[in-house]
């Protein structure tokens, strides 16, 4: 009798775990669907956004692969799994925009004559460490 009971229950365990699974796998693909036909439909030069934070303009989907140009009109290519948002703005656009129409253009700073930027001091110093220990 106890053995009984336990095949039962181990057979009910087993038909919850498949339900569970199967419509766990439609949802999945209804959302997959979602992001297909929301990426058809997005035009160029809307903003989206990645899932490691990088914000982009759409230029173009070709199959999986999205590709996006950055603020300052380097194109990089995506998969599209990794798309999180389409459309909004980026956090500091407006700012950037106003600062790039400050400056004549030019997102990033000109650097001082003569200088150069900390990051590439930083490097020449260590390269210099390497070759000389």
């Amino acid at each position: 009798m106890n053995n009984y009971m336990l095949l039962i229950m181990a057979a009910f365990l087993i038909v919850i775990m498949m339900w569970s699974s199967r419509s766990r796998r439609q949802q999945m693909q209804k959302l997959e669907q979602e992001k297909r036909d929301q990426l058809a439909a997005v035009t160029p030069g809307e903003w989206v956004r990645t899932r490691v934070g990088l914000w982009g303009r759409f230029v173009d989907l070709d199959g999986d692969i999205v590709v996006l140009e950055t603020s300052n009109g380097h194109e990089m290519y995506w998969e599209r799994e990794f798309i999180a948002e389409i459309g909004g703005q980026p956090p500091l656009a407006d700012a950037e925009q106003a600062e790039a129409d400050r400056r004549g253009g030019r997102i990033c700073p000109r650097p001082r004559s003569g200088r150069r930027p900390v990051f590439r001091r930083a490097r020449h110093r260590r390269a210099a460490e390497v070759t000389q220990g």
